[in-house]
């Protein structure tokens, strides 16, 4: 019976996801709004809490000259043949000077995110479910995972930017935009461009794990300016977690 009751449900599981990709095939982005409900299978409010209080612990973007405006840190794992994550050390992060006009072709290195953030069940299942997704456009795929964790600031002095260098992608294959929490401010709007540059999307990320899909090789993104929300004498922060997947050979 429970094996039936199991089968039944990755079954329909796999009918939802199957269903989504179709649009994400068809207009190259996809927005999950309950991406959260679809994962918290035994992940407890403890858990949830001790993964978003990491983003408390950012450090400060050292490649920016508004160095005080972006905090981030970075991991990367592999799966292995078992379908489990394989956390590296590997701290690098490169982008051609094509996909990134103001810090490409500069090899970065972050400080590599806390070992609550890497080892965390939420983000083991919510990395699970992103390969199931994908695995409706690229069945066979091994996929190097890079997650990134960022926090954006602004205050009255200073607009915060989450895409400084402007419309872009990535040079990824698949990226996915997760909204952590945004504290304090306005603005902060997720936008979606064809490849030609006209507007596709215009959305706010507003609750926790409200997900953008994006095919990277297709279609352009950019962020709209940071302010501050109504306590204007304190700062504001947009936290974001984005998590890159790319083919390997």
């Amino acid at each position: 019976m429970v094996n039936r009751l199991m089968m039944g449900y990755y079954s329909m599981e796999n009918n939802y996801l199957s269903t989504q990709m179709y649009s994400f095939r068809k207009n190259y982005y996809l927005h999950i709004n309950n991406l959260y409900q679809s994962i918290c299978k035994n992940i407890t409010e403890g858990n949830k809490k001790q993964f978003i209080n990491t983003w408390d612990n950012l450090t400060i973007d050292d490649y920016l000259q508004e160095k005080t405006l972006r905090e981030r840190r970075i991991c990367k794992f592999e799966i292995d043949t078992g379908g489990y994550l394989i956390p590296l050390n590997d701290c690098r992060f490169y982008q051609s000077g094509e996909v990134n006009v103001l810090l490409g072709g500069i090899e970065r290195v972050y400080q590599r995110s806390e070992t609550n953030f890497i080892n965390s069940q939420l983000l083991s299942h919510l990395i699970h479910h992103h390969i199931r997704l994908l695995k409706q456009v690229c069945s066979a795929c091994r996929w190097l995972i890079t997650c990134h964790q960022f926090r954006i600031l602004c205050d009255h002095d200073n607009i915060g930017l989450a895409t400084p260098e402007g419309i872009h992608s990535d040079g990824h294959d698949y990226v996915f935009q997760h909204i952590i929490n945004r504290n304090n401010v306005s603005g902060g709007e997720s936008e979606i461009y064809s490849s030609e540059g006209e507007l596709i999307l215009r959305h706010t990320l507003e609750h926790f794990l409200e997900t953008l899909l994006i095919d990277d090789r297709a279609i352009k993104h950019n962020v709209t300016p940071l302010f501050p929300g109504n306590d204007v004498g304190n700062p504001g922060w947009r936290d974001m977690l984005i998590i890159d997947f790319d083919k390997m050979q």
